[in-house]
């Protein structure tokens, strides 16, 4: 009906602008527009009509006998005539190219709306609709035409060579360009103290001061404190490692190191302060509250955990636990977007509840910083994955996964690296593909920052140190219009 409706207008305006050129085409000054703009379109017509010498010589003749100037005028008015003819018939032939072209488009857009509708149960109307925002909403399934939205560009490597199992953290309306790079591990397996921080504008590194001791498969998060200032908390994690089966013998932290960014010094904390248990490949993320949530991983003989922790801001004295997460999960990921943190992902086998065999996830969790209540009723990530990173993107309210490890169909291998990323859009609860990774990684670092998302080495192959990447890649979101199907149930 919509469709129909269009056409219709569409003849309107058609047989509104023939009917203005004939009116038109009485008035000798038309004529002469017509012969300042449209001279090389009819040129060839005017010379089969007339000599087009003779009719200019006529037409700037002064009027003596009458007849002369009766024989212009007569002669303009037959070209004007049948020019605006010719004029017309252009028009129709170019509107009849559009409406053809438009036909064969929507024919096309009508399959791939047929095609849903035969896949989808209890349809009862279907939209089409170009341009951004999406029209997305809460009870719609909406498709994209278009997988790949955005681009990735190759950026300078990472000083200091290949870099794994580290965090990289950038400062949410900090008003500069860096992003932050601590710790982890080289190729050789050996754990680094080292702090880079990337500047985003000049594609530069800069060496910063030296984290107290090495730290790896750590989780961050950044604070203000009483000061205002910008510090960086990097928590848990290992900082040796003794090779043995089937996982070695871990020296796990317990104690927090505190990054100053605005002084570029580091102190350890003490006491009340450290964690109250081992934690390792968690994640962290600071609430709209300013308060620094700690968020499952592994205990210290690799038990999944499903515990939370909360610092409530930079006076509290201690650590204190608070509501679990839905489902144990270890190397996960978690970002926080307004008042609340989201958290993905990650490994866990539901079946025995143990972290070995892995089995990949792909839930997607959100605490409420405001009442520290968990939400479950989210859209899973298209792709299961673990030791993948969950960037937010404030601007749009939306998250980013991208890259990760994931699992054979039967769960008999794991440590496979992925290209998948995807991006959910909170406000609709749902997830779009987007642009593959070009290089596949997991236990790298990632951080927003000026619009752009930054992925920085990481892992091809699990265990295997010497395939530790130092590739930095950059991945830009495209502004452009979008073409989506949305389907409404019954």
């Amino acid at each position: 009906m919509y469709l129909g409706t269009i056409r219709i207008r569409i003849f309107k305006l058609l047989a509104f602008v023939v009917l203005t050129l004939l009116e038109l085409s009485k008035s000798d000054v038309v004529f002469k527009s017509c012969q300042c703009n449209f001279s090389s379109l009819f040129s060839s017509l005017e010379r089969n009509e007339m000599d087009s010498t003779d009719s200019v010589v006529m037409m700037n003749m002064p009027n003596t006998s009458g007849g002369g100037y009766r024989s212009s005028k007569s002669s303009s008015l037959f070209t004007t005539i049948y020019n605006a003819v010719h004029l017309i018939v252009l028009l129709i032939a170019f509107s009849l190219s559009i409406y053809a072209a438009k036909t064969v488009r929507d024919l096309d857009a009508a399959k791939t709306v047929r095609d849903l509708e035969n896949d989808t149960n209890g349809v009862t109307g279907v939209r089409l609709s170009i341009g951004k925002p999406s029209p997305l909403s809460s009870n719609e399934n909406s498709f994209s035409f278009f997988r790949g939205s955005g681009v990735w560009h190759h950026k300078r490597h990472l000083e200091g060579g290949a870099r794994s199992d580290f965090q990289a953290v950038s400062i949410e309306g900090d008003q500069t360009d860096f992003v932050y790079i601590f710790g982890g591990k080289d190729k050789d397996g050996t754990y680094l103290n080292t702090v880079l921080r990337y500047d985003s504008i000049n594609d530069s590194y800069d060496s910063m001061t030296n984290m107290p001791e090495a730290r790896a498969r750590y989780a961050a998060a950044v604070m203000k404190n009483d000061l205002n200032q910008n510090e960086v908390w990097i928590l848990g994690g290992i900082s040796a490692f003794t090779p043995d089966v089937p996982y070695g013998v871990d020296t796990d932290e317990l104690c927090p190191m505190v990054y100053n960014v605005d002084t570029n010094t580091w102190r350890s904390e003490t006491g009340t302060r450290c964690l109250p248990s081992v934690v390792k490949d968690a994640c962290a993320a600071t609430g709209s509250n300013n308060a620094i949530y700690l968020m499952g991983g592994y205990g210290a003989d690799y038990s999944v955990l499903n515990s939370v922790y909360k610092l409530a801001g930079p006076l509290s004295s201690e650590w204190v636990k608070t509501s679990d997460l839905p489902d144990p999960r270890g190397d996960v990921s978690c970002a926080a977007l307004k008042n609340s943190i989201y958290l993905a992902g990650g490994w866990h086998d539901t079946l025995t509840g143990a972290a070995v065999p892995y089995v990949s996830q792909s839930k997607l969790y959100s605490l409420d910083v405001l009442t520290d209540v968990w939400t479950s009723a989210h859209a899973e990530m298209k792709n299961s994955r673990g030791d993948f990173q969950l960037v937010a993107n404030p601007i749009a309210n939306s998250l980013l996964a991208i890259g990760g490890e994931t699992n054979t169909t039967d769960n008999s291998a794991t440590q496979l690296a992925t290209h998948h990323v995807e991006e959910y859009f909170v406000a609709h609860d749902a997830w779009e593909d987007r642009q593959l990774i070009p290089t596949a990684r997991f236990r790298f670092g990632a951080a927003f920052k000026n619009g752009v998302f930054h992925a920085f080495g990481g892992h091809v192959h699990g265990g295997n140190h010497a395939d530790a990447l130092s590739s930095h890649e950059a991945y830009y979101p495209l502004d452009h219009p979008d073409v989506w199907v949305t389907v409404t149930s019954s």
